[in-house]
């Protein structure tokens, strides 16, 4: 390619000149200093050489000249190939950025793998197909991830394209490990790259989105079901830990499947009622959970009894309708009493109240009553019933519940261990009531703050099946 030359002496011509000057200076000089009388420049051009040495700075320069030019010619194409070197290396440059950003935006979970089978990269898809942080990824081994890779692995067919340096691997159904221990299907195609030395696996799941969270929600309900794990927390306050995740994932999966309601596909309207039958299965679990406070010290609430009943109401009468029972709840006397902690003690009430009426067609009856003779209040819970869930206790099984240490309590034994503990942290007790002639009561008992009872006034709010 042609390039504009700059109409400037090369500087080894101008060298070349001065050093051609620089040398007649030299032989004039060696001439005078051998033969005085040539100083007259008459006689030094009548020497043989003066002539010659006049023209050396002539023939120099131009050899300078010459030399100075090929340097640039060398120079100026040195430049062009630069350039176009650059060229290069920016496209090459913008194809690697483009194909990075494809591989992080694609669909497939994408593992470059060294020739141990370790994860050197992945990209952001892998680490949401497989329930990984991407940093958690970098160093796996691929074979902790995929249970039948050692089979993949000893495939003939993959030593043979391995050693036989093809770009393109092979394909198969296999089976990947989530991070939370579920199985699930994937497509797998590997692909060899010789030159550095590297595997690329690309992985797509054989399921759907929505059916893989339906999936594991299912499993999830099911290990849930039949049993509630208890877990020992400071200051005897006990937590039923239900799995949150559990109903984010079903919440999501339906909000997925609201969105695809219009498109009229069968799976999605089974999905959608599948998914809400799941979750008022889900919400009775939900209602034996109660969350004790981390802090220390926890902020004490002041909630109006009223209001703590009002609340009740709203969680209790629809399952009282769906259970057969019957609740229930007045105020004898303290109305617009406080409640100290009131969100424990209406956690405590609601897992108690459901409990019930989960197991026995029975009665809840929450009021606020007076003790005889003294000026305190007490939050009162009576619930009554015949056989199953209260027919089988007395007195020895409950101490039982109240003093085990151990995680987990049997289910039946639930509601009376919890509110026996939290009615022991807010200074009240827990009674069961068995007098010849009575059905058989249970009665937890907390005190409310007498000193802000202002007048007597019941309020009734019953509800019952047929109703």
């Amino acid at each position: 390619m042609a390039s504009h030359r700059p109409l400037q002496p090369p500087y080894e011509a101008v060298v070349g000149v001065l050093a051609g000057l620089a040398l007649l200076l030299a032989a004039v000089a060696l001439q005078v200093a051998a033969d005085p009388s040539s100083r007259d420049l008459g006689r030094l051009s009548d020497m043989p050489t003066f002539w010659g040495l006049l023209g050396a700075p002539l023939l120099v320069g131009a050899l300078g000249w010459v030399v100075g030019d090929r340097r640039r010619e060398r120079e100026l194409a040195f430049q062009e190939f630069q350039r176009e070197a650059e060229g290069q290396f920016s496209k090459v440059n913008e194809r690697e950025y483009v194909t990075r950003a494809v591989v992080q935006n694609s669909f497939d979970a994408v593992f470059i793998l060294d020739d141990q089978g370790n994860v050197l990269d992945a990209n952001p898809m892998a680490g949401r197909i497989f329930g990984h942080a991407l940093d958690d990824l970098v160093g796996r081994p691929i074979a902790a991830m995929l249970p039948d890779h050692d089979h993949l692995d000893r495939d003939a067919a993959f030593e043979r394209r391995t050693a036989g340096g093809e770009r393109l691997g092979l394909e198969w159904r296999t089976r990947a490990l989530h991070a939370d221990g579920s199985i699930f299907p994937v497509d797998l195609h590997i692909s060899v790259l010789p030159e550095p030395g590297l595997v690329v696996y690309a992985i797509r799941e054989a399921t759907t989105l929505l059916e893989r969270e339906e999936s594991r929600v299912r499993e999830a309900l099911q290990t849930q079901r039949g049993r509630v794990v208890l877990h020992q927390r400071r200051r005897g306050v006990l937590l039923l830990d239900v799995d949150h995740q559990l109903r984010d994932g079903l919440e999501q999966l339906l909000a997925n499947a609201e969105a695809l309601r219009d498109t009229g596909r069968r799976e999605v309207a089974e999905v959608l009622t599948e998914g809400y039958a799941i979750l008022d299965r889900l919400e009775l679990l939900w209602s034996l959970t109660m969350w004790e406070r981390s802090a220390g010290d926890p902020t004490l609430l002041e909630v109006s009894v009223d209001g703590l009943f009002e609340h009740l109401s709203d969680v209790l009468v629809p399952l009282a309708r769906r259970y057969g029972g019957q609740l229930e709840m007045s105020v004898a006397s303290g109305a617009g009493a406080v409640i100290t902690d009131g969100n424990q003690l209406a956690g405590a009430v609601r897992s108690l109240c459901v409990e019930a009426l989960r197991r026995t067609p029975g009665k809840v009856k929450v009021e606020v009553v007076r003790e005889p003779g003294r000026d305190v209040d007490w939050l009162a819970v009576f619930v009554s019933g015949e056989g199953g869930f209260l027919g089988d206790l007395d007195e020895e099984r409950l101490a039982r519940a109240f003093h085990s240490s151990e995680d987990v309590v049997p289910q039946q034994d639930v509601g009376l261990a919890l509110a026996h503990r939290l009615a022991r942290r807010l200074g009240g007790h827990v009674g069961v009531d068995a007098e010849p002639g009575r059905p058989l009561a249970f009665l937890m008992r907390v005190p409310v703050d007498a000193s802000r009872t202002k007048g007597a006034r019941v309020v009734h709010l019953g509800a019952s099946a047929e109703s």
